[in-house]
């Protein structure tokens, strides 16, 4: 296996138009007498960048590090350490830095794009430069889905570039989602959102509530499908998430309800039983809640605030 290697991409039209793309990627491996001297190595002009001046990129770009350490450096989230797991990612406009430490060296694999789907995701507060860094674990994962990523792109990317964007983009996310550096803007506690939590029962609990909200769940299902006690499963639950069974349950069950209520003219009273609420009231209670509105005034707001960008884009 080729130990260096840079591609710096054309955009086709398709990709124009389906609103996403790579612009580079590559594997690079940093030896401890290199980095010693001018970091990065020489590259297109628009990817160079001297330690002392820093760097500003117009679009992401996710940082894999497997091997050696280093730091990592921008003004939303300061000055950070650098090791074997860390995934570190770059925003467009966002002046930043990073090397290895000088004697020691790296291995670094990157992927840089541009589209709709990642800034959607930074304006929302879904990425956000405040938290730019994070570590996964295996590396090894990481690293052979990005090598397979790599010999996708020459076999595939001129015959069918939409394929191989839409593979970089799932793995970008997917990285970045493991590394924990997909945040609910809403909810500073979004463990059980998707990713993996310490205790190994309590991550299959939330998998199972986040993927079955709309059926009937119970302390008794969820414990008997787990092979462990009613008292254990709600002991561990509560350690591991702050949360009980029921209030988890519960978000998940007011995403559902929130997507019906702001993608879908469903009565209320639809939406309340495919989101798995056992009847209105209970809805409305968990909506109070959390919202601070009742269904039906969320769905006005949202409406009107959609009607308000409408005509903000169309002026």
């Amino acid at each position: 296996m080729q130990t260096n290697i840079y591609r710096y991409l054309s955009v086709p039209p398709l990709l124009e138009i389906w609103g996403n793309y790579v612009t580079t990627l590559g594997r690079l491996t940093i030896s401890a007498a290199e980095s010693l001297q001018k970091y990065p190595t020489p590259g297109p002009s628009l990817y160079h960048y001297e330690w002392s001046k820093g760097r500003v990129l117009p679009e992401f770009c996710l940082v894999l590090i497997s091997e050696g350490v280093g730091e990592f450096e921008s003004e939303p989230s300061g000055r950070c350490s650098v090791g074997p797991g860390s995934v570190m990612i770059l925003f467009p406009g966002v002046k930043h830095r990073y090397r290895p430490t000088p004697g020691t060296g790296w291995v670094e694999r990157w992927i840089a794009m541009n589209g709709d789907h990642l800034h959607r995701l930074s304006d929302s507060g879904i990425l956000s430069p405040q938290q730019a860094i994070g570590i996964v674990d295996p590396v090894e994962r990481y690293c052979a889905q990005f090598d397979a990523l790599l010999q996708t792109m020459d076999e595939v990317y001129g015959k069918k570039p939409l394929l191989f964007t839409a593979e970089a983009l799932a793995y970008f996310v997917s990285a970045a989602q493991d590394a924990n550096l997909l945040l609910d803007p809403e909810k500073p506690s979004h463990k059980s959102m998707g990713f993996l939590l310490a205790d190994p029962l309590v991550d299959r609990a939330c998998q199972m509530i986040w993927s079955q909200s709309h059926l009937p769940l119970t302390v008794q299902w969820l414990a008997r499908v787990l092979e462990t006690s009613k008292r254990t499963l709600f002991r561990r639950f509560q350690q591991a998430t702050g949360k009980t069974i029921l209030e988890e349950i519960n978000l998940c069950r007011l995403e559902r309800a929130k997507r019906l209520l702001r993608e879908t003219m469903l009565p209320i009273k639809r939406i309340t039983f495919l989101a798995g609420f056992g009847c209105y009231e209970a809805f409305r209670k968990v909506m109070q809640k959390h919202e601070g509105y009742s269904p039906a005034e969320y769905r006005k707001r949202f409406i009107s605030k959609k009607r308000g960008m409408t005509h903000t884009v169309n002026e």
